[in-house]
């Protein structure tokens, strides 16, 4: 409780950065509080730290498989960083604890389902792209003499 209050002190004065071993601290020191994993977690990503914020918040859930705050952080962050896939699955684990959940797992299902669309959309462009003559081909290919636009 003491590293958890120093932290959010230091938060407070600005100093974030100092805050992120006190989070650490606590969350070491009692680890059957799933509440200062998340805060850890949490304040590792919000420092531009997401591999490491993973990391925490997932072992976390190792422990604490029932914390929605976790479960809540792990879908949100994976979304996004981009990681649809990741984020469904844990999307899909909070449902499981919390049905109210379901529009946050509908909302990245969309997201995904677009993603697909775009890549789909690009794969069936690429032939055409491919048959386009690069900048330099296309000037070989005017015959001399004649006026290039």
């Amino acid at each position: 409780e003491l590293h958890v209050a120093l932290a959010f002190n230091l938060v407070r004065q600005g100093e974030s950065s100092l805050a992120l071993p006190e989070l650490a601290r606590a969350a070491e020191t009692d680890p059957a509080n799933a509440r200062y994993a998340y805060l850890h977690g949490i304040a590792l990503n919000s420092a531009g730290r997401t591999e490491e914020a993973l990391g925490v918040l997932e072992t976390s859930h190792a422990r604490h498989p029932a914390d929605p705050e976790t479960l809540l952080a792990l879908v949100t962050i994976n979304r996004d960083a981009g990681r649809l896939d990741a984020a469904l699955s844990w999307a899909d684990r909070l449902v499981a604890l919390d049905p109210q959940a379901r529009p946050l797992r509908d909302e990245i299902a969309r997201l995904d389902a677009s993603r697909q669309s775009a890549s789909d959309a690009l794969a069936r462009l690429a032939p055409a792209y491919q048959s386009i003559p690069a900048e330099e081909e296309a000037e070989e290919a005017v015959p001399e003499g004649a006026a290039a636009d």
